[in-house]
C-alpha cells in the first residue's frame, strides 16, 4: 500500500477506483478532506474494473478491454453533489458509450444554489441605465451604453485604449422548495467593471493562444470607474496612462 497527499481543494468525500489494468494496474482510494487529499495505492485488485470488447478497425478482430469503474461520494464547491457506482466516462480505449449507461447520478444541492434575479447595465455613476435581464439582444444594447475609455501601455510598451462600462447582477438563495431561504440571507450583489480592449493584451497576444480582448474587476463600495481601472492595471502590471492620448516617451519621461 502507498500513500500520497495532494493539496486540497473545494471538495469533501471519497471515490474508489478500480484501475484498468493498463496504466492504472491496482485498486486506489482517494480521501477529499478538508486539510488534504489522500490517495491510496492497493497492492491488489479487490474490486475488478469494467470488462468490454473492443473491436479493431485495422485488424477486423475483437479482443477484450478493460476500463476503470468508480464507486463513491463526493461534493465539490460546496453545493454539487455527485454519486458514483460503477462505470464511467473519460477514458479512450476505443470504446462508443453510445449504448452503455453511465453509473452516476448528481445534482446541485437546492439549499446551497442561487437563483439568478437580475443583469442591469448601469451609468457611470452606477445608477441604472437598462435592465437586460431578459433582454435578447444585449450585446448590441452594450455598444450604445455609457462608457469611459482610458489609454494603457501592455507588457511590451503598446498603447492600447480600453472602454469600460458598469454592470450590476443579483443573486437570491435557495431555489425550489428552498425558495424561502431568500428571507433569511442576504443576497448577493455584484457590480463590476466590464472592460473591452482595442487590441489583444497580455503575454499570449500574436500566439496562436491569443491575448484577452475583454476582461472584468469587481467594483469595491464607493469607488469610482478611474479608480477601479487603475486598480486593475495594477493588478496585471499594465501602465495606466489616463483619458488623453500622450506619447509613450512622454510617459517613460
Amino acid at each position: 500500500m502507498k500513500i500520497k497527499k495532494e493539496t486540497p481543494w473545494d471538495c469533501i468525500g471519497f471515490q474508489f477506483m478500480t484501475g484498468d489494468r493498463d496504466e492504472y494496474p491496482k485498486n486506489k482510494l482517494v480521501l477529499f478532506l478538508p486539510w488534504g487529499h489522500y490517495w491510496i495505492y492497493f497492492d491488489k485488485e479487490y474490486i475488478k474494473p469494467f470488462k468490454y470488447d473492443y473491436f479493431n478497425s485495422y485488424s477486423k478482430e475483437t479482443y477484450p478491454q478493460y476500463a476503470e469503474r468508480e464507486f463513491g461520494i463526493t461534493i465539490s464547491d460546496g453545493h454539487f453533489l455527485q454519486i458514483k457506482y460503477g462505470k464511467q466516462e473519460g477514458f479512450s480505449n476505443g470504446l462508443s458509450w453510445s449504448n452503455i449507461k453511465e453509473n452516476r447520478w448528481s445534482c446541485f444541492l437546492p439549499w446551497k444554489e442561487k437563483k439568478h434575479i437580475y443583469r442591469h447595465f448601469l451609468t457611470l455613476d452606477r445608477k441604472l441605465w437598462c435592465d437586460v435581464t431578459r433582454a435578447y439582444a444585449s450585446w448590441e444594447i452594450k455598444q450604445i451604453q455609457p462608457n469611459k475609455k482610458f489609454d494603457f501601455l501592455d507588457f511590451d510598451g503598446e498603447k492600447i485604449t480600453a472602454s469600460c462600462t458598469v454592470e450590476q447582477r443579483r443573486w437570491e438563495h435557495g431555489v425550489g422548495f428552498f425558495r424561502w431561504l431568500k428571507y433569511f440571507n442576504k443576497p448577493i450583489i455584484s457590480t463590476s467593471l466590464d472592460l473591452h480592449f482595442s487590441a489583444e493584451v497580455g503575454k499570449r497576444k500574436g500566439s496562436w493562444k491569443g491575448g484577452t480582448i475583454g476582461h472584468s474587476i469587481e467594483m469595491l463600495d464607493d469607488e469610482s470607474v478611474q479608480e477601479c481601472f487603475i486598480r486593475y492595471c495594477q493588478k496585471e502590471n499594465l501602465t495606466f496612462i489616463g483619458h488623453e492620448s500622450i506619447s509613450k516617451e512622454d510617459i517613460i519621461k
